[in-house]
């Protein structure tokens, strides 16, 4: 067997943990990974992904009262000589999306780290950096953002974030803004991107009710959405 029918095998058998990588990798923040990340995690995700498909192969065997079917996949990534099924990896490639889903619940939840802090192993709070830790926080929804550079205060609630180091950026909606000098309003618009080093930007949690000095009288702080 050449090299190329080698690959083209190796694709075909990890394809199923590719999926659940990309599906992790939508649906949570995060720093983007490498290349050597993206493999071990797709590797992982995929023997995960089989170990699922195999379960629901015995389960449904128990309940049918027979034996069950094992995955020729145990015996093709190792053998060779073993032709590869295509149908059991398309099967296999819907229950990658599924270990997708689970896998980025787990993470967007912070059950690991919830977990470790209940029986104590660890205090770490499960965030990429504070910034994240902030913006994730369900009472942060409402916030202002101080552009030192700019000399500007963004009041607006956050729709998105990014989670990079050197660069933060900000997707605000609803936004009011006002000169960081004197709190004097300038002007407001439906959507803002924000972006800056994490040294020109800073976040605060406005009080309910608190006042804001505009052009010489005062307006109360939004309330947070919901």
């Amino acid at each position: 067997m050449n090299i190329s029918d080698l690959t083209l095998r190796l694709i075909f058998l990890l394809m199923p943990g590719a999926i659940a990588a990309l599906t992790v990798e939508k649906l949570t923040s995060h720093r983007r990974w490498s290349v050597f990340a993206f493999v071990l995690y797709s590797f992982l995700l995929g023997i995960g992904t089989y170990f699922l498909h195999q379960l629901i192969l015995v389960l449904c065997g128990y309940i049918a009262g027979c034996n069950s079917q094992s995955l020729f996949f145990w015996d093709a990534l190792f053998n060779m000589n073993i032709k590869i099924s295509l149908q059991e990896i398309a099967l296999t490639c819907v229950f990658a999306i599924l270990i997708g889903y689970l896998a980025s619940a787990i993470i967007n939840h912070k059950l690991l780290f919830r977990s470790a802090k209940f029986l104590k192993v660890s205090k770490k709070f499960g965030d990429e950096d504070l910034w994240a830790y902030f913006l994730n926080s369900p009472e942060v929804t409402w916030v202002w953002v101080r552009d030192h550079t700019r000399k500007l205060i963004y009041e607006g609630w956050v729709q998105s974030f990014s989670v990079e180091s050197s660069i933060r950026e900000l997707l605000l909606r609803e936004v009011k803004v006002f000169s960081n000098a004197d709190g004097t309003f300038l002007y407001s618009v439906p959507a803002m991107y924000v972006s800056g080093k994490s040294t020109d930007l800073t976040l605060e949690l406005p009080k309910l009710g608190e006042e804001v000095v505009i052009h010489g009288g005062k307006e109360r702080a939004s309330s947070r959405r919901t």
